[in-house]
């Protein structure tokens, strides 16, 4: 969890909201299919809403995904209605299929996006696949 913390604040600090927002959720969601101890801390942080029972680490990285979350949105790349708890679930979901990871993954993130015809939406997300 804190190597994707780290990475969280790396790639915020370039300054591209929508290239780290994507970067992260693919991150978290390649993590979480690799190592069921990672998907089980994190499927329970989204479960309860307890993150800081289950420990720094994870909340950390809850807060890191919540910001780079709300800078994407606020720079207009990720839709606004969306909250972090529906991205986690979403996140959840592409975690659950291994077998089919990239695909699900990827109508996932085409539905994030403000408007996936758009430049801006469309360039943040051909750079950050």
């Amino acid at each position: 969890m804190d190597e994707l913390v780290a990475f969280s604040i790396e790639q915020r600090s370039l300054g591209h909201a929508g290239q780290a927002f994507f970067a992260l959720f693919d991150a978290v969601i390649t993590a979480g299919a690799a190592s069921r101890g990672v998907s089980q801390r994190l499927s329970a942080a989204i479960e309860t809403g307890e993150r800081r029972l289950l420990g720094p680490s994870v909340q950390a990285l809850c807060d890191q995904l919540e910001e780079s979350l709300a800078d994407a949105q606020a720079a207009g790349f990720v839709r606004l209605e969306l909250a972090l708890e529906d991205v986690e679930a979403l996140m959840a979901a592409c975690m659950s299929r291994p077998e089919t990871i990239s695909a699900v993954t990827a109508v996932v993130r085409r539905g994030l996006l403000t408007e996936p015809s758009t430049p801006q939406s469309s360039a943040a997300y051909s750079e950050a696949s």
